[in-house]
């Protein structure tokens, strides 16, 4: 069976648990070529990775579970103009400890997200195209690692010969080293567990890149965290961020407005933009300039 049916046979599975996916499944075929070329391993992998197509169905059914609590959620933000949780403690209690969640769907469901979302792949895209100007002789993070994409996919162009997988969760780091070494033979990377509120354990000017994905708005004090990457990072070091605004999850904590906020939310804490995507979640391009709408966000910046 090929992968690109294994594409098919997965949206065919899930238009029959949430009818949104018939769309989402025209926006990508779409997309063309690239999108299969890119699916394409990461299916491949996960299906090794779980042994077969139960394994392939259990992460499918872990999608649709993350799904479902995007659209419960959002249905809230959009009444209550905030996110459900507005503490780590309360998130980590929830959601990071809780085996049901973690252990459960979350961070499968946040894996086969790269695939099965529209705005979620197009990230995957940026991404690449930020690892192909990687050097292996460079010395980067990806925090958190969380499922391991992010890592798989800054690994494959070049091995970074010093990569490093850091999370507070050792159940993330497990899943990403998996998945990595599963997607690719030659990535290899050294993992820290830690916790991103206190002082990262990496020298002053020692990174020369650094990637945080859909992290931001997990903390109560993100401008921590960026202080904290200005000082490990060289001075022509790069950190590629993601984040979103307006946009529900379990996790999220601290709200962006929109996209210009993010924006001076960067300008804040000492960074430029080099280069930025930003998506409504809608699919309609006129929302990514207003308030109050749900984005995913992308960008690539340089020290001031």
């Amino acid at each position: 069976m090929t992968h690109v049916s294994l594409i098919t046979e997965g949206f065919e599975y899930l238009k029959t648990r949430l009818p949104l996916y018939y769309k989402t499944e025209s926006r990508l075929r779409g997309l063309g070529g690239e999108y299969f070329e890119f699916a394409e391993p990461i299916l491949k992998t996960i299906l090794r990775e779980r042994k077969g197509k139960a394994g392939y169905y259990r992460a499918l059914d872990a999608l649709v579970r993350l799904s479902l609590d995007y659209l419960e959620l959002q249905a809230e933000t959009k009444k209550t103009r905030r996110y459900r949780y507005s503490s780590y403690a309360e998130v980590q209690q929830k959601v990071y400890d809780n085996p049901e969640v973690m252990g459960e769907y979350y961070l499968d469901g946040l894996l086969l997200s790269q695939v099965f979302w529209v705005n979620h792949y197009m990230i995957c895209r940026f991404i690449l195209a930020f690892a192909s100007t990687l050097d292996p002789g460079m010395r980067g993070i990806d925090m958190p690692c969380g499922c391991g994409i992010h890592s798989a996919l800054l690994l494959s162009k070049v091995s970074v010969r010093n990569h490093v997988f850091c999370d507070f969760s050792s159940r993330a780091i497990a899943d990403s080293i998996r998945f990595v070494n599963a997607y690719s033979s030659t990535a290899r990377a050294q993992a820290i567990q830690l916790d991103a509120r206190e002082r990262l354990p990496f020298n002053d000017s020692m990174l020369d890149y650094a990637c945080c994905g859909e992290f931001l708005e997990h903390l109560e004090d993100p401008k921590g965290l960026m202080r904290e990457f200005r000082r490990v990072l060289k001075r022509d070091g790069r950190l590629l961020i993601t984040t979103v605004a307006f946009t529900a999850m379990l996790d999220h904590i601290y709200m962006f407005q929109s996209a210009e906020q993010v924006r001076q939310f960067i300008a804040d804490c000492g960074f430029k933009i080099e280069q930025e995507l930003v998506l409504a979640v809608s699919g309609r391009n006129e929302e990514i300039h207003l308030a109050e709408k749900p984005l995913n966000c992308a960008y690539l910046l340089s020290l001031q």
